[in-house]
């Protein structure tokens, strides 16, 4: 399946699963996910970003929480799993503010992601890097910037004193989100293909040069040209230090004949 960016793209985030696998994110999606939530998105502007508050709590609970219901739309375990448990409205900021974003109203412009942690034990690596791919996969689909992505003690920490997600510092998160989106990591796996399919070729041209009989393959008319590039480089290098060299001299020789003739014009008087 082709994707590409839709930075016009309103309504429920049926995306999430394509883009999140697209960006290297092992992702699923829950039982009834697609049917799930409180009501349908218009425009989606950002992310928040949270802790479940516990290492072990299931993405069941996220998708059918006691009292709010849907309370986010992804659940990030300890091992990078993303579960897609909503793709409706969720339940997960409540009151707050952040610029630009409605007041007391994230829930209805934002994807929410409960990651499975209790804010005080070191972050597994593979969840982070899954959850710096999550959000940047969201942000690359919405032609959105990882300025998009908050914190959700960043949106009500003063109005609820709220503090996840625990122990990330969200401008160095959001730099690593921007990382992935500037280089989405399917683009170094299409240029590896590409790279692959380049040096495979075996087919043998012959020389443009009159009258040789020289054949290669693309990839030998490339190591050629390289090799030939490093020693027309060595060979300038070389040439531009004796240069440098003969300069330094003459300037050099130049002073001494200044002050030779100095010397000389002061014995005359």
């Amino acid at each position: 399946m082709a994707i590409a960016p839709n930075p016009q793209h309103r309504g429920d985030p049926l995306f999430l699963r394509d883009v999140l696998t697209l960006f290297g994110v092992r992702a699923v999606e829950f039982e009834a996910a697609r049917d799930r939530g409180h009501g349908d998105f218009g425009r989606i502007i950002g992310v928040v970003a949270h802790h479940t508050g516990s290492n072990g709590t299931p993405a069941s609970y996220i998708a059918r929480h006691p009292q709010l219901g849907l309370c986010s739309q992804i659940h990030l375990a300890r091992d990078g799993l993303a579960t897609i448990v909503g793709v409706g409205i969720a339940y997960h900021a409540g009151r707050g503010h952040w610029p630009g974003w409605p007041r007391d109203n994230a829930n209805a412009v934002s994807i929410g992601i409960e990651a499975q942690s209790d804010g005080t034990s070191p972050w597994p690596e593979e969840q982070l890097d899954a959850y710096y791919r999550t959000c940047a996969a969201i942000c690359w689909y919405l032609g959105l910037s990882a300025d998009a992505v908050i914190g959700h003690k960043e949106w009500a920490g003063a109005d609820q004193g709220k503090w996840d997600p625990g122990g990330i510092h969200m401008p160095t998160f959001r730099f690593k989100i921007q990382q992935y989106i500037d280089h989405p990591p399917f683009m170094q796996e299409i240029k590896k293909k590409m790279t692959e399919q380049f040096d495979s070729i075996g087919t043998r041209y012959t020389s443009r040069v009159p009258g040789s009989t020289v054949t290669m393959r693309p990839i030998d008319a490339l190591l050629n040209a390289d090799a030939h590039s490093f020693v027309a480089r060595a060979n300038t290098e070389a040439l531009l230090k004796r240069v440098a060299e003969q300069e330094q001299a003459l300037r050099e020789l130049g002073a001494r004949l200044s002050a030779l003739c100095n010397h000389l014009n002061l014995k005359e008087n």
